[in-house]
């Protein structure tokens, strides 16, 4: 008798923290966990399992959508991948990042524990690595596909990024890598690339942290 096939489940938890001001600013911040709604494509295969977690309920009509008008699924086909997705979302709301609130929920993470014992395979799938994200798949015995966090953070940022396109010959903005840690040092370097014989009429001062998105962390001098 051939073996079962393996069911492989991917847990999906797009979790972001953003700064507490660019939350205010832009209410619409805390839906970008919606973007894992793009593994609903993994339900086509009749072998795949997904868990999404949002930080709140996802409209039906939303699902619908997705399964129908994107992924072209007939009747048939859309109940066969309702059946093996399960939506959660953590009953405490607040600002922390999803990952952090999914942590202080027992019985949430037992749920999820239950699923992963149930699959032959788990992913954790992630939008960007962190320390609560390792803490979260550590705590489900699932491995993280976007870590560790500690590479992400030291060439994930703007100025690492630089270093990392500098050492590979990648021509980029005039400006220095190195960090400014003070407005002295930022009119300092501003007045540097003013003083090139090609010198740009306007720079642009970025804040050299992930918790600032969406250009708010931007500044034009």
């Amino acid at each position: 008798m051939p073996a079962p096939p393996t069911v492989s489940l991917y847990l999906g938890v797009y979790s972001s923290a953003y700064n507490d001001e660019l939350v205010r600013q832009l209410p619409y911040v805390p839906f970008f966990a919606e973007r894992c709604l793009c593994h609903l494509g993994l339900l086509v295969d009749p072998g795949n399992r997904v868990v999404l977690v949002t930080p709140t309920s996802l409209p039906d009509d939303l699902i619908a959508y997705h399964l129908r008008d994107v992924l072209g699924l007939n009747a048939e086909g859309e109940a066969s991948a309702r059946e093996r997705l399960i939506l959660l979302n953590p009953q405490a709301g607040g600002p922390e990042s999803l990952a952090v609130r999914m942590l202080e929920e027992p019985e949430l993470l037992q749920r999820l524990r239950h699923e992963v014992g149930r699959a032959g395979r788990a992913l954790l799938i992630n939008v960007a690595p962190s320390g609560e994200i390792e803490e979260l798949g550590a705590a489900l015995g699932v491995e993280a596909e976007e870590g560790p966090p500690g590479p992400a953070g030291d060439w994930g940022s703007k100025a690492g990024n630089k270093q990392l396109l500098s050492a590979a010959g990648v021509p980029t903005v005039r400006s220095g890598d190195q960090v400014l840690r003070s407005v002295k040092e930022v009119v300092s370097e501003a007045i540097r690339l003013a003083s090139h014989s090609t010198g740009p009429a306007r720079a642009v001062v970025k804040l050299d942290h992930p918790g600032w998105s969406a250009g708010m962390g931007n500044a034009l001098i």
